[in-house]
């Protein structure tokens, strides 16, 4: 199977000259990765963002069948391995497969920030994180996907993304990251927040949503958490060909549960 897929960024010039060591280091851990087994594939990007300081992201999924020993003792090495070229900062993202609570078989990922003074990460530490995203998968069953970042983690369900969201928050409270950008979502659906966020504030677009009339399908919804100082935004996305009457009795319907949703339909 072929691993590689290296994105090379390159956007400081200085003299004529490329300043690369974003490039640098992504093809150097690169060639790393091509020397661990249990790797099945991944993706670097390196970043020439500012001079002979670049940056880096990378997403690596490992093999199928390794164990929760196994996949804590390679992210432990991943995280702590270092090449010769050094970067401002590295975002690692490692990706594996877990039983979800129906147990079927979803892919979920624990992130580091690892930063030019950043220590090792130990097989312990590792094991941690693993054990709880493992969890938190195995007990729900209508989970799909789970994606993070360095501050964010985006998670995927064919059940109420609001469930979902309500679990990310209990999950998210123990986190030891200082803040996160959290997104439930279904194939058409999305609930946005920032971590503490509260989501009844965003609740009522379920009332909205009961209001479009039967044979309609909404192509795309989004209730979206800004901050303190500035209301949720609500969105709802009806397709081409969709009655003049239907966006109206949506109006009426937010009016009655107290909120602003913009109501687009597409052009035929």
């Amino acid at each position: 199977m072929l691993k590689r897929c290296v994105v090379v960024l390159a956007t400081v010039m200085l003299a004529g000259c490329t300043l690369n060591a974003g490039s640098a280091f992504a093809e150097q851990y690169e060639k790393y990765l091509d020397t661990v087994p249990e790797v099945d594939t991944y993706q670097i990007r390196g970043n020439n963002d500012l001079p002979a300081d670049g940056s880096a992201d990378s997403t690596v999924t490992l093999k199928d069948g390794l164990t929760a020993d196994e996949v804590a003792a390679v992210t432990a090495e991943l995280a702590s391995h270092r090449v010769e070229q050094t970067v401002r900062e590295h975002r690692l993202s490692i990706r594996f497969p877990v039983a979800n609570g129906s147990g079927e078989q979803i892919v979920v990922s624990v992130s580091f920030d690892i930063r030019k003074n950043t220590g090792p990460v130990s097989v312990d530490q590792a094991a941690a994180m693993v054990e709880r995203i493992t969890t938190f998968a195995a007990a729900d069953p209508d989970l799909t996907d789970i994606t993070t970042g360095v501050d964010s983690i985006r998670a995927t369900t064919d059940g109420d993304p609001f469930a979902l969201a309500d679990r990310l928050t209990d999950y998210l409270a123990d986190e030891p990251a200082e803040f996160y950008q959290v997104t439930a979502s279904t194939d058409i659906g999305h609930v946005s927040f920032f971590a503490g966020d509260p989501i009844d504030a965003l609740r009522p677009l379920t009332d909205v949503l009961k209001a479009v009339p039967e044979g309609v399908e909404p192509t795309r919804w989004r209730a979206t958490s800004q901050n303190a100082d500035r209301d949720p935004l609500f969105e709802i996305a009806l397709p081409a060909g969709t009655r003049d009457d239907v966006a109206a009795t949506l109006d009426t319907a937010a009016q009655d549960a107290g909120i602003d949703v913009k109501v687009t339909v597409a052009v035929g």
